[in-house]
């Protein structure tokens, strides 16, 4: 019996010390999976104010001088002249995609980051099997006649929904991915500013299809800490355009993306003393 109980004491502290140390870090990839609790992203699933299902209604969201233009609600966006960044769906009536991505996970609509074609990318990445790029220095994206990134970004306000820890969660496909038989994944990039000094760039893969060992699909799940607690943390998704290593790859549809405060670790404290103290009244009888 004591046995037992001395195992719970362990794995009781070595989750409350797992918490403390995320709560410590600024951002950190935690693996698979949607964040659960109240969002504090505004029109996260790009549902509000969307311009329909179907794609004769898909609208440009990154270019003003396209047309149909319709800013998603909530968001801010910038891109280069030659973006065709849209939102909306391929169908009418669902099982919904955007560009044949895998099917949308959250509503009807999504975003597509389009940014023109065959970028590139001057360091060689390496995909690696939690879905993150690495590169062996600080890459440069170009290509011809490449101005610059698709970014959309939102100030979700952390100042006013006080919490030492966050999660932020997000889904991701390509374009195409529904039925492509690509092996290699495209790159976007993630920044989270208010959570790391010199707020870094992630590189992240985006999904090619069900032949890559990638799939058709990801929800990325991180964890974070903002800098200053005072201040929001601001959420900036990049595309580069079909940026690869000597192949044109997929681009970013995203959807469902989410922030909802970490529950501080007092249930899991008591949940040790509760332990402690049947382990003491054992002892004692």
């Amino acid at each position: 019996m004591h046995s037992r109980i001395w195992s719970l004491v362990a794995v009781s502290i070595s989750v409350w010390l797992t918490h403390l140390d995320r709560a410590n870090a600024s951002l950190t990839l935690v693996g698979s999976g949607n964040v659960l609790g109240l969002n504090l992203v505004v029109n996260g699933s790009f549902e509000i104010g969307s311009p329909g299902t179907g794609i004769a209604n898909n609208a440009y969201w990154a270019n003003p001088s396209s047309s149909p233009y319709s800013p998603i609600s909530g968001w801010t966006a910038t891109g280069p002249a030659d973006n065709y960044a849209l939102w909306g769906s391929d169908e009418i009536s669902g099982p919904f995609h955007l560009r044949n991505s895998d099917i949308i996970p959250d509503g009807v609509t999504a975003a597509y980051f389009g940014n023109g074609e065959a970028r590139s990318v001057d360091l060689p990445p390496t995909f690696n099997p939690d879905y993150t790029v690495s590169f062996s220095g600080t890459p440069t994206f170009g290509g011809f006649n490449y101005t610059g990134p698709v970014i959309l970004s939102q100030a979700v306000p952390t100042q006013i929904n006080a919490a030492p820890l966050y999660g932020l969660s997000f889904w991701v496909s390509g374009e195409d991915a529904n039925t492509s038989p690509a092996t290699t994944p495209g790159i976007f990039g993630l920044r989270v500013l208010n959570t790391e000094t010199g707020d870094p760039f992630h590189y992240l893969v985006v999904p090619p299809g069900a032949s890559s060992a990638f799939g058709k699909s990801h929800v990325f799940r991180f964890d974070f800490s903002p800098l200053n607690p005072s201040q929001p943390v601001t959420l900036e998704f990049y595309n580069f355009g079909h940026t690869g290593y000597g192949f044109p790859a997929t681009e970013i549809v995203l959807d469902d993306v989410r922030v909802t405060t970490v529950p501080e670790p007092a249930s899991i404290s008591l949940l040790g003393v509760g332990i402690l103290l049947c382990l003491r009244r054992k002892m004692a009888s």
